[in-house]
């Protein structure tokens, strides 16, 4: 039977029907074989075929239920849905014990079938194993509505870290059908979150978008010396991401920063919001948190941070040996490194270079030294060929520096939209000659990308936050016929990822964006000649 296929059979619906009455388990599996087969050749009507189906989910060998169930669950058997009583039995707390695969696929027939009502029992019944009750709070999400969100989100509050995560992706399938939790969900909603650190934070964010003013109440509503604020902190930092500028969530962290036992979390969360404003709040604590308070003037600092590190430092005076503060003697590297790149005036830098022991430079600031003249990057990109920009964009890549990203950007939209243009109907598609990706290789300076670019991801480490930081300026620009098509590309190519969407909030202004939730993202620069060459 084994080698018997139903296109060879005479009378192939006598022959199913015989194998699938004959009792025996062998002869019934190669029987649902053949009319999985005949459905799919055309050789028996869906009709027939969801019939026998159905008289199989009472034979005894679990594989064969479990394989008929599965065949139940497929779209074509969906449209006429089976009645909940038949999937039921197998969702018992003894037929699941016994048969558990056979309970997944039931559970999974049901989902598809519509029974809601018996997703629910099974999420409710704690006799049954908990990943089955978890995977079934996770099929909710495409059945319940938003009048059943507060009994969902009551049954995982009974214990978080087993409904934690599921009762998340059941919020994300509602979400995606357009229902949106509502203020008086989202205490519950929070305390779950604030229970289950492995929950994404930017998951939750986005699912109360909606509810985004009550989530930044409820998450602020806690004593400065709270053991949550960490997970607090998190939840604020990814709202805040969402393109939440109407909320005062960079002002409340600062409110609190100067009372908190703990100041670490809350410094990390002011570097990752770029939340320039607490430029002096973060200089205060300078002597108690050394090390994350220069994390975060990394991010905001401007000449207050130069002053204050300068003093601390010894550097504000002439003479040749500095007397360093005592709280930067063991940050003394990380300090110059900061100090080194928000010193702009050239005669600032000069004086810090003849301080530097050439014993002991600390890395950053080496990998930075020798960077090329800004009056020869002047004339380097004065006379570029506009008919060649990707040859163009390569050789800023390789000797530029943050002067070049005004001529770059304008080098991506002339590279983008010839793109564009290629998709029109007869155009012919522009091809890169030059044999490497635009951007690489690149000095790895960091005085070359502006912070705001730091963050991004670059697999080949070849500082490509330029590329990326200029994706973002491109997109602050005001719409011309020119710069549509780089918005497009921007917002809906394949190829381009999510990465500058973390990247300059600080020297890149952009627009408030719901990126994580609209399924936006922004060329990340990252294989800028890939792009530019489909």
């Amino acid at each position: 039977m084994r080698e018997t296929t139903l296109t060879c059979a005479h009378r192939p619906e006598q022959l199913v029907h015989e194998l699938v009455d004959s009792g025996d388990t062998v002869l019934q599996a190669e029987g649902l074989r053949l009319a999985r087969e005949g459905l799919h050749a055309g050789l028996l009507a869906p009709a027939l075929v969801r019939a026998h189906l159905i008289r199989l989910l009472g034979v005894a060998g679990a594989d064969v239920v479990a394989v008929a169930l599965g065949e139940l669950g497929e779209p074509w058997a969906a449209l006429d849905g089976l009645p909940s009583g038949l999937l039921s039995p197998f969702l018992a707390a003894a037929a699941v014990h016994t048969r558990p695969e056979v309970a997944e696929a039931a559970l999974a027939a049901a989902a598809h079938h519509g029974h809601g009502g018996l997703l629910r029992q099974v999420v409710d019944d704690p006799d049954l194993p908990p990943g089955l009750r978890r995977r079934a709070m996770e099929l909710l999400g495409d059945l319940a509505d938003r009048g059943d969100i507060g009994a969902v989100t009551a049954i995982a509050a009974r214990d978080p870290l087993l409904f934690g995560g599921p009762v998340l992706t059941c919020l994300r399938g509602l979400h995606r059908r357009g229902h949106f939790p509502e203020g008086p969900h989202v205490p519950s909603i929070i305390g779950l979150a604030l229970a289950d650190h492995s929950i994404p934070a930017h998951e939750v964010a986005t699912i109360l978008f909606t509810c985004r003013q009550v989530m930044f109440r409820v998450l602020v509503d806690a004593a400065a010396d709270a053991p949550s604020w960490p997970r607090r902190l998190a939840l604020l930092v990814a709202l805040g991401r969402q393109g939440t500028a109407e909320l005062p969530i960079g002002d409340a962290i600062t409110r609190l920063l100067p009372s908190a036992p703990a100041p670490g979390p809350f410094l990390d969360a002011i570097r990752a919001l770029r939340h320039a404003e607490a430029e002096d709040a973060v200089i205060a604590l300078l002597p108690s948190a050394p090390a994350a308070a220069l994390g975060a003037l990394e991010a905001i600092g401007g000449h207050r941070t130069v002053t204050a590190l300068r003093e601390g430092l010894g550097l504000a005076t002439d003479e040749s040996v500095a007397v360093i503060a005592p709280h930067l003697r063991a940050v003394r590297n990380r300090a110059l490194e900061v100090l080194w790149h928000l010193t702009h005036d050239p005669s600032q830098r000069r004086g810090l270079l003849v301080r530097l022991d050439p014993a002991d430079l600390p890395e950053r600031i080496a990998a930075d030294l020798g960077g090329p003249d800004e009056r020869e990057l002047a004339l380097l990109s004065s006379h570029l060929d506009p008919d060649e920009p990707v040859a163009a964009l390569c050789r800023l890549a390789a000797h530029g520096g943050a002067g070049t990203l005004p001529v770059i950007a304008d080098l991506l939209l002339r590279i983008v939209a010839e793109l564009a243009a290629s998709w029109e109907p007869g155009a012919i598609t522009p091809r890169d000659e030059s044999g490497q990706p635009a951007g690489e290789p690149v000095v790895p300076r960091r005085s070359c990308t502006p912070y705001a670019a730091w963050d991004v991801v670059s697999t080949s480490g070849d500082g490509s936050g330029r590329p990326a930081c200029s994706t973002r300026r491109l997109r602050t620009r005001p719409a011309t016929p020119s710069s549509r098509p780089w918005r497009w590309i921007c917002w809906t190519g394949p190829d381009c990822r999510a990465a500058s969407r973390r990247s300059c909030s600080n020297s890149c202004s952009a627009p408030p964006t719901r990126a994580p939730a609209r399924g936006h993202t922004a060329c990340c620069g990252t294989e800028t000649g890939a792009c530019a060459s489909r």
